[in-house]
């Protein structure tokens, strides 16, 4: 009974304040024949549903037979639409049709020019009077019915009447407390209260917004809610959308009583810009902030500034001024006695430490974090905490130990409800059991983190989880269903114009290529993936694609343009302070001078990387080391040296399920066993080099080891 009564008054304030827009609707619906059309501005869905009730129970409806037709985005033929619909409506006998037109401010949309729905509206004017003879009736908020005046002048010219409904005080009051004034972050909420909060504060928009004429003429009241539509839109992943909103934020923070603001908008500007992958742009966002902060003497803006810039130095890679910005952030959090902005530096310091090889100084960092998350009851900080932990193990090879830390995560995550936190944590055991070697375990998690990431509309998560699926098939050798599935991350990349997500995509495309031997595809893929590295700055990137492209020149026996390649990489890798790039270029470098039969500058090389790849932890990286010694040793003709070496790197290698490389290490072995005159041992190596190397469809380096087995 409560809840009627509560009805009841919200449709009694709302018919007080409407009482003249609502009898001039009523006339319209009475007197309209045929096609006669009629708009109703209401701003707020909660007073359009209040509105359209309050019709159907009219004594107008004994005469009369309402119908709903929503809408929903992406609508570009609204007619052909209503052709499709009206079949479907069961009749009243000897009542009138009305159609009540909804949802359509989703295709008309805010910012784009000449919506192609409000195009074909305007076009296909003429064909609705014989194909929809009924009256209709548009429920609009202000900004749609002020642009399909615009940009369907003609449809808009045939108009029987336009009704005004005012916002009541109490949906307002409503509203600024679930958005402006709610204490709960765009980041905690799922994914239908985003939307329907967003909803919310894009209706406060019209109602505080300086154009609108019935507005509170508020500019202060419409930045806010601006740069909040703009951080919801962030939080869904869609950068150009939230740009929208908080670049018209910006216009409106001009004066200098809202310079706190405008420093929040240029945050969440450069947040956007990071999104994309274009990370200078992201930068001159964060320093405006910085500035602005810093000309007010705002302590905690200064810290928050230099976080962010941080973050942008870590996506670059370049640790080293990553590590000043997170220090100059953490002292002035210490300063300013701000212990939560500290708890959320440790981590990126820790992370930063962590891709330098520096794994003590990176599990102190994390542990300080996970103490302070503690202490102020954040169990999502103590989560996130628990899974950095559990990927620095992972790193040292402590595969149990990270699984332990990961399901804690999962744990609690499930006992929080955070359905988002609960696909991440799925991810990250599928990746635990991919470093096992476990694909199929592997794949089951991932597929599972997918359908969640599917059902929560996360788009990047979604693109994210396709390319790691890309690689499972990849390891397992399946090479047109890894094609399949990067194709299908590059498309939702491409989607939301994610340039570096685009990149990596090229990039791993690039590397399919180059195992099926199609060296000029790869190369192409990898300029394509270097060119938008160069434009966005990414320096490790394209480092790393310097590399490739070197390998990609080993390949083709162009020692000289290899060796060219990876120096260039080397230098600005040491530049960047990338110990474990500089590992690897190293590495190749001494394959370079293996492959001239430059045995002791080969050897030198790679016990520089070797030396390192220990230092950093790197399993994997000093498995091939060992591997490429034995290489060495074995080109000098030392089968002796050359044996424990290979063997060495075969176990360790098996171990981590690097499965090119077991190949290629069982290969060498089969040519050391074949030069000691042991032919069945030769030959079970060999059978085991060439099954993985069938396997992975690698068909340039089955055709190699085929060819030099048979002339040997």
């Amino acid at each position: 009974m409560s809840t009627q009564n509560d009805r009841n008054s919200q449709i009694g304030r709302f018919l007080a304040v409407n009482q003249q827009a609502f009898t001039q609707l009523l006339t319209f619906v009475d007197f309209s024949e045929d096609l006669t059309i009629g708009f109703a501005e209401v701003n707020f869905n909660a007073e359009a549903d209040l509105l359209i009730e309050v019709l159907k129970n009219h004594p107008i409806s004994q005469e009369t037979q309402f119908e709903v037709v929503s809408f929903d985005e992406n609508l570009r033929f609204l007619r052909d639409e209503i052709i499709k619909i009206l079949p479907t409506i069961k009749r009243e006998p000897n009542k009138k049709l009305v159609l009540i037109v909804r949802g359509l401010e989703k295709s008309i949309g805010k910012f784009d020019e000449y919506p192609p729905v409000l195009q074909d509206l305007n076009w296909v004017r003429d064909a609705y009077k014989t194909s929809v003879p009924h009256p209709i009736l548009f429920v609009l908020p202000d900004y749609a019915i002020t642009r399909l005046a615009k940009f369907a002048p003609d449809f808009w010219a045939w108009k029987s009447g336009v009704f005004l409904f005012k916002t009541t005080q109490s949906t307002r009051d409503d509203a600024l407390a679930r958005t402006l004034d709610s204490e709960r972050s765009f980041s905690t909420l799922q994914t239908p209260e985003k939307q329907e909060r967003i909803e919310l504060l894009e209706s406060l928009l019209m109602e505080y917004s300086p154009s609108h004429s019935g507005s509170e003429k508020n500019p202060s009241a419409c930045s806010n809610i601006l740069h909040q539509l703009g951080v919801a839109y962030l939080s869904q992943g869609k950068p150009v959308k939230a740009r929208e909103y908080l670049e018209k934020a910006l216009e409106l923070t001009k004066g200098a009583e809202n310079l706190s603001l405008r420093a929040e908008v240029y945050n969440e500007l450069g947040k956007s810009y990071k999104q994309e992958g274009q990370f200078s742009t992201a930068m001159s966002e964060y320093q405006a902030s910085l500035e602005i902060s810093r000309t007010l003497g705002n302590r905690r803006g200064e810290a928050n500034a230099l976080y962010y810039l941080g973050n942008v130095c870590q996506d670059l890679r370049d640790w080293q001024q990553a590590t000043v910005f997170y220090q100059q952030g953490l002292e002035i959090a210490q300063e300013i006695g701000d212990i939560y902005s500290q708890a959320s530096t440790y981590p990126q310091l820790g992370w930063v430490a962590q891709q330098m090889g520096n794994l003590t100084e990176a599990e102190r960092y994390y542990q300080h974090a996970l103490q302070i998350f503690s202490a102020l009851g954040d169990r999502y900080g103590m989560a996130s905490s628990w899974g950095l932990l559990a990927e620095l193990e992972g790193n040292r090879g402590n595969w149990d130990e990270a699984e332990s830390l990961y399901r804690q995560c999962l744990e609690l995550m499930t006992e929080l409800g955070d359905r988002y936190g609960i696909a991440t944590s799925w991810a990250l055991l599928g990746q635990i059991e991919g470093n096992r070697g476990n694909w199929d375990e592997a794949e089951r998690l991932y597929r599972q983190s997918l359908e969640l990431m599917t059902e929560l509309g996360d788009r990047y998560g979604m693109a994210k989880i396709s390319g790691v699926l890309g690689e499972i098939e990849r390891n397992r050798g399946n090479w047109d269903e890894a094609e399949r599935l990067y194709r299908q991350s590059l498309e939702l990349r491409t989607e939301y114009n994610d340039r570096y997500g685009m990149a990596t995509s090229w990039g791993v495309l690039g590397y399919i290529e180059g195992n099926r031997g199609n060296w000029d595809e790869a190369e192409r893929l990898y300029r394509q993936c270097l060119e938008v590295e160069t434009e966005l700055g990414d320096r490790s990137g394209m480092a790393t694609m310097w590399g490739v492209l070197g390998y990609i020149e080993g390949n083709r026996g162009n020692w000289d343009d290899a060796e060219r390649l990876y120096r260039q990489s080397l230098e600005l890798m040491t530049e960047l302070g990338d110990r474990y790039g500089i590992a690897t270029s190293w590495a190749l470098l001494g394959q370079i001078e293996g492959n001239r039969g430059n045995w002791d500058e080969a050897e030198r090389l790679y016990r520089q990387s070797l030396e390192l790849m220990t230092e950093l932890g790197d399993r994997s990286g000093m498995a091939t080391s060992i591997g490429c010694l034995g290489e060495t040793e074995l080109g000098r003709g030392n089968l002796d040296a050359a044996e424990p070496l290979l063997q060495e790197a075969l176990v360790k290698m098996q171990e981590l399920g690097m499965t090119w490389h077991i190949a290629e290490t069982n290969y060498d072995l089969a040519q050391l066993y074949r030069q000691r005159n042991y032919p069945e041992l030769a030959q079970q190596h060999y059978n085991s080099a060439h099954q993985i190397f069938q396997q992975l469809g690698a068909a340039k380096d089955l055709e190699r080891i085929e060819r030099e087995w048979e002339s040997d």
